[in-house]
């Protein structure tokens, strides 16, 4: 119970009490369970004063000093403690809830079990103060300054601790559910076993960090910086990592399922045994990471950064790895069963001695991926070197043109030519010539990975259009010259000399004699240089002019040119 006499000498006003401590220091005044509800005691010297028990919600201590005074179980509801001098307070049990403690002072206070939810903390300074169970939830610690505070098992769901300082801060076992930590400095903190399930820590910095086992399920660590970081068996999965600082990182049998760590440097990170089924690795740095035992069933490695990584006896079982670079990785023992790769995957200097080609299954006895079909099949025998890549490694790729109405073949030669000479690659070649229903041709060209594929798309249809016009213009001058033997519409004849590319059998038979070089002097859609070899590349032959020069036109002789057109007609009739 509270001194009388204290506590009189209290009501009698601040200024009455701050003379009467200064005149009697050695006097420890006991207001234990007094009832201060709504009391004002702004810039009262309480130090060392016995309070516990008491009521004092919604009363008004702004810059008051309570230095190591007890406060054990005080009810400070909505209590103003705004620049209030807490250091050393013990403040056990005490219930602050809602209360106002913006810029106070609780430099190793004991806040344990105190009830802190609600709480306005904002710039407080609680360097090293105990608040292990505490409270906190949702409480305002914006900024706030908890270098080596004691949080374990403090209750921090949906907690604003933006900006926070919390150096070397203890957060074992802490609910973080939900809380913001954006930008919020955490170097060295111990957060094992935490829960910080969808918590926000973008750009927080977690550098030699210890999250041993922590719940980060669905956490947003964009930009988060994690060098160093022990991630051992934590649980990333779904959580957002994209552009995160995980170089040297400790992530052994960490799940990240699912998780998005795109364009994240995993530079020299130990990945041994974790889950990466169905993460998103696009453009991530993985340099000299070590995979051994890892799961990347399913992930996307576009564009990453594989150089010199260890990839042991990993799944890779329906990876994507276009354009990856696997240069010096150790793919020994690892299963690829439907990978997906490109020509612009860089399989370079790839250490494998074998590879499996399909999963079996994943044994719970013995913590590892059990592979099927080995290659080379033989057990005693091994890969030569750079055999792996020679096996593996793509060059080409296609390009698909799409000709919906027949193909005009001197302008389409012409344009591919033209091509093969502009960027002076002889890779460049014809895979396939599909007919499709109707007049409809797909003509797949093989181009090298490197190349634009776009690009190369866009210019051939540009300049076949463009040749297209010159040739059909050519076309009405000839017409317009043999009006009198051909008596059918100008377009009629046009279409019909276009839809004669649509035949496979005369495809068959120019394609044979271009191989053989032979002039076809009766069909006006070939010219003397074009030429098609056993590669299935259309090259130039020794006649580079013009398709259809007025030389050429004038070797046909009138006789040849009268059977043609009549002929022509007669199958336009039919």
């Amino acid at each position: 119970m509270a001194n009388e006499e204290h506590l009189a000498k209290l009501r009698e006003g601040v200024e009455v009490w701050n003379l009467w401590r200064k005149e009697n220091p050695d006097i420890e005044p006991d207001l234990s369970e007094a009832n201060l509800v709504g009391a004002n005691l702004e810039a009262a010297n309480l130090w060392n004063t016995k309070i516990s028990g008491a009521n004092l919600s919604s009363a008004n201590l702004y810059s008051t000093n309570l230095y190591s005074a007890n406060l054990v179980r005080a009810n400070l509801v909505r209590a103003n403690l705004v620049r209030a001098k807490l250091v050393n307070t013990n403040l056990v049990r005490a219930n602050l809830y809602s209360a106002n403690l913006e810029s106070a002072y609780l430099y190793s206070a004991n806040l344990y079990s105190a009830n802190l939810e609600n709480a306005n903390l904002y710039s407080a300074n609680l360097y090293s103060a105990n608040l292990y169970s505490a409270n906190l939830e949702s409480a305002y610690l914006y900024s706030a300054y908890l270098v080596l505070a004691k949080l374990a098992d403090a209750h921090l769901v949906r907690t604003n601790l933006v900006r926070a300082y919390l150096v070397r801060a203890n957060l074992i076992c802490a609910k973080l559910e939900g809380a913001n930590l954006e930008s919020a400095n955490l170097i060295c903190a111990k957060l094992e076993s935490a829960n910080l399930v969808r918590a926000n820590l973008v750009d927080a910095n977690l550098e030699s960090a210890n999250l041993y086992s922590a719940n980060l399920e669905s956490a947003n660590l964009v930009d988060a910086k994690l060098e160093s970081a022990n991630l051992e068996s934590a649980n990333l999965e779904s959580a957002n990592l994209v552009r995160a600082k995980l170089k040297s990182a400790n992530l052994v049998r960490a799940n990240l399922e699912n998780a998005k760590l795109v364009d994240a440097n995993l530079e020299s990170a130990n990945l041994y045994s974790a889950n990466l089924y169905s993460a998103n690795l696009v453009d991530a740095n993985l340099v000299r990471a070590k995979l051994e035992s890892a799961n990347l069933e399913n992930a996307n490695l576009y564009s990453a950064n594989l150089e010199s990584a260890n990839l042991k006896s990993v799944n890779l079982e329906r990876i994507q790895t276009l354009a990856t670079n696997f240069e010096g990785t150790n793919l020994t023992g690892a299963c690829i069963e439907d990978w997906n790769i490109n020509s612009q995957t860089s399989l370079q200097n790839v250490q494998c001695d074998y590879i499996y080609l399909k999963v079996e299954n994943y044994s719970e006895e013995e913590k590892k991926w059990i592979f099927a079909d080995r290659v080379p099949q033989d057990p005693d025998k091994i890969f030569a070197p750079r055999e792996f890549t020679k096996l593996f490694q793509k060059v080409l790729e296609t390009v698909d043109l799409i000709f919906y109405e027949g193909i005009e073949w001197a302008a389409f030669l012409e344009s591919f030519q033209q091509l093969q000479a502009e960027i002076k690659n002889k890779e460049l070649s014809i895979k396939a010539i599909e007919k499709k229903s109707g007049s409809a041709f797909v003509v797949s060209i093989e181009v090298p990975g490197s190349a634009n594929k776009a690009e190369i798309k866009k210019y051939l249809e540009r300049e076949y259009e463009a040749k297209l016009e010159v040739i059909e213009a050519k076309y009405q001058k000839q017409l317009q010259a043999k009006e009198e033997i051909i008596q059918v519409k100008n377009e009629e004849l046009i279409q019909a000399y276009r839809e004669k590319g649509t035949d496979l059998l005369e495809m068959a038979i120019i394609m044979s004699n271009l191989q053989k070089n032979i002039y076809i002097s009766n069909n006006p859609n070939m010219s003397t240089g074009d030429t098609y070899n056993q590669n299935g590349k259309i090259g130039i032959g020794h006649n580079e002019g013009n398709i259809y020069d007025d030389s050429e036109v004038a070797e046909i002789s009138n006789e040849a040119a009268q059977q043609d057109s009549t002929q022509n007609t007669v199958n336009i009739k039919q």
